[in-house]
């Protein structure tokens, strides 16, 4: 439990912002969240835009912690605006103020497992934060300029945490990927790649939060931390069989011969299949949590088929 800080939170109205938001006791703390847009919410909220040019930065030594959730997952050049020229904006501000007021702020990131890459020869390989990193689309190129933005900035006072979450998911999620998993396992097109050992790298949103929470109140400063459970993708296509009662796909394609069909029908249709998501399901990466369950005492509480159930029953 947080209590008697100002909080800021950064991308207030997202997944993660906004499940973030609904741990944070709002009568122990003073809570604001940046957002475009009005709308209802126990924080105070202050209408601005993260990519403004006209961005009012004073106001941010006023608070102890600030939470950034925001991101943009689509758009290229709001990728820059956001990941990078908002944040060298935000950051520089602080780094100097914190310095010059004597006044401690820490940061806490969100970024992502993605900075590491996927486009790795060896399949079997285990990651942790002193791994390579390796981003492999613009996205995660951005995240990780965002992270290094962030760590050049930090100084006695101003202080950071990052956190790599791998994919997220939970009730009202963002991304699709359970239900379109879902929906090809509903009428037999799903079909495992290399192997049915591949590991599927998520963490619940609860347990995103939890971890959060824990790097903005934890006495550990400017460290970078992994987050993902590495689940068997057999394991998860199981629970959505047995949701819809039906039985477990059986083929295994190897992957040369899948993009092999990929290339030679893109374009001819729209398929669902691209390379990025072949490197993916055809993983067998584990992403380590285990610094920051040894340093801040993280412990995974989210059950696997209780979160998937979660989604599916939405």
């Amino acid at each position: 439990m947080i209590r008697n800080k100002k909080i800021l939170i950064l991308g207030g109205r997202g997944f993660v912002g906004k499940n973030l938001l609904s741990r944070i006791d709002c009568t122990q703390n003073s809570v604001t969240i940046i957002s475009r847009k009005n709308f209802f919410s126990k924080a105070k909220i202050t209408i601005a835009d993260l990519t403004s040019d006209h961005l009012k930065i004073n106001n941010l030594i006023n608070f102890d912690i600030i939470f950034n959730c925001s991101g943009e997952l689509k758009d290229k050049v709001k990728m820059d605006q956001l990941h990078i020229k908002a944040q060298k904006k935000m950051i520089g501000f602080l780094s100097k103020e914190c310095l010059r007021k004597k006044k401690k702020v820490r940061w806490v990131q969100v970024s992502s497992i993605g900075v590491f890459g996927f486009k790795n020869k060896n399949e079997n390989i285990v990651i942790d934060e002193e791994s390579i990193k390796n981003p492999s689309n613009y996205y995660e190129k951005t995240k990780l300029e965002s992270e290094k933005i962030l760590i050049l900035g930090a100084n006695n006072f101003f202080e950071y945490i990052i956190l790599r979450p791998s994919t997220i998911y939970g009730k009202d999620m963002k991304s699709d990927f359970i239900f379109k998993l879902n929906h090809f396992i509903k009428r037999g097109l799903f079909f495992y790649i290399n192997s049915k050992e591949t590991l599927f790298n998520m963490i619940h949103i609860k347990d995103v939060c939890d971890a959060l929470i824990l790097c903005a109140k934890k006495s550990k400063k400017n460290q970078d931390f992994n987050l993902s459970c590495n689940y068997e993708l057999k394991e998860i296509v199981k629970i959505i069989c047995e949701f819809n009662k039906i039985k477990q796909p059986r083929f295994v394609f190897r992957k040369n011969l899948v993009n092999f069909i990929i290339k030679l029908l893109r374009n001819i249709i729209n398929l669902s299949l691209n390379e990025r998501i072949v490197d993916i399901l055809s993983s067998k990466k584990i992403f380590k949590s285990s610094k920051i369950e040894n340093l801040l005492g993280f412990k995974s509480s989210k059950k696997l088929k209780e979160g998937i159930i979660e989604v599916l029953n939405k």
